[in-house]
């Protein structure tokens, strides 16, 4: 978040993402909060192909406060498992992450495969408005 930076972490899939390592999680945010925590969007990004090629099909984000200096994170596994549920059933839930955030988002996506932009749903194009 306050990188104003997108990436992908392929690793986000099994929860080992690079910014998730070595830290144990807890549900109490007030425990992690601090100078040294750092605000995270984990976007779910699904992709299909049609007779057209490749797009984005869902998109949905989720949550996460890490502060490695005492290896300590916030996320909400339920939240989290049903993200990445309604990404694969192609639903669009980003209104969440701000104006900011989707507009570095939705550069991300479009630079990432400008192919797959294009060939994405309306759908996809009204949640980034």
């Amino acid at each position: 978040v306050e990188n104003q930076k997108a990436f992908v972490d392929i690793g986000g899939m099994h929860a080992r993402a690079e910014v998730e390592k070595g830290v144990k999680w807890i549900t109490d945010k007030s425990q992690v909060e601090g100078e040294e925590a750092k605000a995270y969007w984990l976007c779910w990004v699904t992709t299909e192909r049609s007779e057209q090629g490749p797009y984005y099909a869902g998109v949905t984000a989720c949550y996460l406060l890490v502060n490695k200096s005492i290896r300590r994170g916030y996320k909400s596994m339920p939240e989290h498992v049903n993200m990445m549920d309604k990404s694969m059933k192609h639903q669009f839930i980003i209104d969440q992450i701000g104006d900011d955030n989707k507009q570095i988002l939705k550069e991300f996506l479009q630079n990432h495969n400008v192919e797959m932009w294009n060939n994405s749903s309306e759908e996809l194009y009204r949640a980034f408005e």
